[in-house]
């Protein structure tokens, strides 16, 4: 987790729908599939087995767990912004709570996503990862 959060801290500074592709490639990369042809797959752990409509799963998912996961590390700079004893370092580290607060509903937004969606889609493609 430590890595996620990690590469969550680092898209802080950038924001790019790239540095959110590569988190949700991190987090996702054993569940999700691209297959070519605009189709995705998601990997079924019930029925251990490959489903399709895996895009409309990763969509819900980066909504939701990839949203979930910048609200919890903007509660944590926040809460670390307590802890700080230098104003200056508290200013940054509430300032780096609320962009991550920001991305969380960024993550949300249909047209965001999809576009995260379309970076992250070399990551999963099964033709590129052999």
């Amino acid at each position: 987790m430590d890595d996620i959060n990690n590469y969550i801290d680092q898209s802080n500074y950038h924001i790019t729908h790239y540095d959110i592709a590569i988190i949700v490639h991190k987090v996702f990369k054993s569940y999700y599939r691209y297959i070519g042809q605009n189709k995705w797959e998601f990997f079924d752990k019930n029925e251990n087995i490959w489903k399709s409509n895996g895009k409309k799963n990763l969509r819900i998912d980066i909504k939701t767990i990839i949203s979930d996961l910048f609200i919890t590390r903007s509660l944590y700079w926040y809460n670390f912004s307590h802890d700080v004893q230098d104003i200056n370092t508290e200013i940054h580290v509430k300032l780096m709570a609320d962009k991550m607060l920001k991305i969380s509903n960024k993550l949300k937004d249909n047209v965001f996503v999809s576009v995260v969606i379309k970076e992250a889609q070399p990551f999963f493609d099964i033709h590129n990862n052999d």
